[in-house]
């Protein structure tokens, strides 16, 4: 029996590439993955959903991406597609204490974006109380935040967007940097 379409089918932006993710179609005994109309890799588990693509690193280069799922009669006759666009990630290269209950975080510019996204918070893991800004200026390079509580570490990070379309594609986020309010 020739397996159903492959589902679900997104990709997302890592710090070494885009990884793909799809959901498991009944009786594929494998994928095989397609860049740009390009046989890239062939996996023979059926069970395996994710592939990353580790050569996707191209700042603002279009990647579409098809999974064709494999079966004993044959392979699918549809597949699911998806666009991405590679967005590198900024490094963040300071967050410092401004000013009274200010942080000033400082990143590198990544070229061709729409703008920059810092997340903050007083949780190492991010898991609660996250506070969330936006940079909508491409050659903005650092962001102040108020109304932080005095005494508190707070955990910083990244990431930049390109806008296509109706579409918003996000890098990966930066490594994490802390700052405490001492004033």
């Amino acid at each position: 029996m020739v397996p159903a379409v492959t589902s679900s089918l997104t990709a997302a932006n890592q710090v070494t590439g885009i990884k793909l993710a799809w959901k498991k179609v009944a009786g594929a005994t494998g994928y095989k993955i397609y860049r740009n109309a390009t046989l890239i890799k062939t996996i023979t588990d059926g069970s395996t959903v994710t592939y990353t693509d580790a050569k996707a690193n191209t700042n603002m280069l279009k990647y579409v991406y098809k999974v064709v799922a494999k079966g004993p009669a044959g392979d699918s006759a549809l597949a699911k597609t998806v666009t991405a666009y590679r967005v590198n990630r900024p490094a963040l290269s300071s967050v410092t204490n401004s000013a009274a209950s200010v942080i000033t975080a400082k990143w590198t510019t990544i070229a061709r974006v729409n703008g920059y996204q810092i997340k903050y918070s007083m949780s190492k893991t991010f898991a609660s109380g996250n506070g969330i800004v936006s940079s909508n200026d491409r050659n903005a390079n650092s962001k102040r935040i108020g109304n932080l509580m005095k005494g508190k570490t707070y955990y910083v990070k990244v990431r930049a967007y390109k806008l296509v379309g109706n579409g918003v594609y996000w890098s990966e986020w930066s490594p994490v940097r802390t700052v405490r309010i001492s004033r």
